[in-house]
């Protein structure tokens, strides 16, 4: 076509309300090309805005969900635990595995939570009392013991020495909520 018969083409975008907005077209000449500048009708594109917000909200409540649930225990974090030497603080019982019996309890939790008396004996030994969870009743005291097993989990073991052995109480994975039928 000749250029005296060309003529603008009226530039328009997407016809939503609140996408850019579309200023004067401008006809070149040779080789007839048709550009058109835009002008920012709002900061944001309210397209994309409307077409991706349910999935920003998605990631943000699962980002909130996420942090609500490591923290709502007031767990110590695990670099904390792992790695600290044992309390300088006096031993409260002599830790001897040769003294170790499993309450039914006890016996229960290890087995869903995967913790073997192998593991057990080994957080005895090397494990850290965690003093703020020492507990007394009328059965006498309770001493939890935090630290690593040999295949990565960040556990607690609560023993209750009594004269003539330390009965293991229970076991609970820090980490990983395990199901378990004990009752």
């Amino acid at each position: 076509p000749a250029p005296s018969t060309l003529r603008p083409a009226p530039c328009t975008m997407y016809p939503a309300p609140c996408t850019l907005t579309p200023a004067p077209c401008t006809l070149h000449p040779a080789p007839y090309t048709l550009t058109c500048t835009l002008i920012p009708q709002h900061s944001l594109n309210c397209v994309v805005l409307k077409k991706y917000l349910p999935f920003i909200l998605c990631i943000a409540a699962a980002a909130l969900l996420y942090w609500i649930k490591t923290n709502q225990r007031g767990e110590k974090k695990k670099a904390e635990i792992t790695g600290v030497e044992k309390s300088s603080e006096k031993e409260p019982f002599a830790r001897d595995t040769a003294l170790l019996a499993y309450s039914k309890h006890a016996k229960c939790r290890m087995d869903c939570r995967q913790i073997d008396k192998e593991e057990v004996q080994d957080i005895l030994m090397n494990g850290k009392i965690n003093f703020q969870r020492v507990e007394e009743d009328a059965e006498g005291i309770t001493y939890p013991i935090e630290g690593l097993t040999k295949d990565g989990q960040q556990v607690r073991v609560v023993y209750a020495p009594k004269p003539d052995a330390i009965v293991v109480v229970t076991a609970i994975d820090l980490e990983k909520d395990w199901p378990c039928n004990c009752n």
